[in-house]
């Protein structure tokens, strides 16, 4: 948390309320896999039923009916969760940078009295809205999709680690060049994000080369390389979607300094 207030200049609480919502963004993300395993395991006991020319029992059709509203709970909770903390606590920073900003305006010296208040009251007003729109649109889906992508490609190790390798060797890659963007002027930190982007979508690309050929060579089922394809597309979609919000901020202000 120490990070997060020095890095966006935010209050002790400010900091603390961020790291929650990023917790809550990735606790969001993370439920959107339910659906995932709960298909997969509902085709393969299908495929098995067919093999085995059963038909299917009663109490499994019950339980995957109840797992799937369990799921659309926990999804429901998770998001309400989410856009509960990510918008709270951009709001709460927010109304703290007013009231500070505030004190500080009513403790200006008489001689400042000419300026022209409306103006420093607007300027106060966009920056704020501007705070709030950054914590919570874009900072705490980021660190949420973040935490989320690594405990996914970590879980999926126990699955197949050939094809867990595959899809989370660009999240260190695309980590790092979005971490340039923070590092360097807003006209070059575009370009690092939009590569940061491009580089997730070889994760699928790999996935599907490294799939195929671990099951012309028959070491791999249909059905686990089908489960990966899926399941990177649902772990990359949070961090695209955190990216793209990273990049038109970071190419409004390269066209910003541009103007001035």
């Amino acid at each position: 948390m120490k990070w997060l207030k020095n890095k966006f200049n935010l209050s002790d609480r400010g900091a603390f309320d961020l790291a929650v919502a990023g917790l809550a963004c990735a606790l969001q993300n993370l439920t959107l896999m339910l659906p995932v395993g709960l298909i997969y395991s509902f085709v393969m006991y299908m495929i098995l039923l067919c093999r085995s020319g059963h038909n299917i029992l009663n109490h499994s059709a019950v339980f995957y009916l109840s797992t799937g509203f369990v799921c659309a709970f926990l999804i429901l909770f998770a998001s309400w969760f989410q856009y509960g903390s990510t918008f709270f606590s951009a709001y709460r920073e927010s109304s703290v940078r007013r009231l500070t900003l505030a004190e500080s305006l009513r403790k200006f010296p008489s001689s400042y009295k000419h300026m022209n208040n409306a103006d420093i009251t607007a300027s106060i007003m966009n920056d704020c809205a501007v705070l709030e729109k950054n914590l919570s649109q874009i900072i705490a889906p980021l660190i949420g999709s973040v935490i989320s992508s690594v405990l996914t490609a970590i879980s999926l190790i126990f699955i197949d680690w050939r094809m867990s390798l595959s899809v989370s060797w660009v999240l260190p890659v695309s980590f790092a060049l979005a971490g340039l963007a923070f590092r360097v002027q807003h006209r070059l930190s575009y370009l690092f994000i939009a590569s940061s982007y491009l580089v997730l979508r070889l994760g699928i690309i790999s996935a599907a080369l490294t799939g195929a050929f671990l099951c012309v060579n028959d070491s791999l089922s249909a059905n686990i390389f089908i489960l990966f394809i899926i399941a990177a597309s649902v772990m990359y979609n949070p961090l695209e979607n955190s990216l793209q919000n990273l990049a038109a901020l970071s190419q409004f202000k390269a066209l910003k300094l541009k103007e001035e």
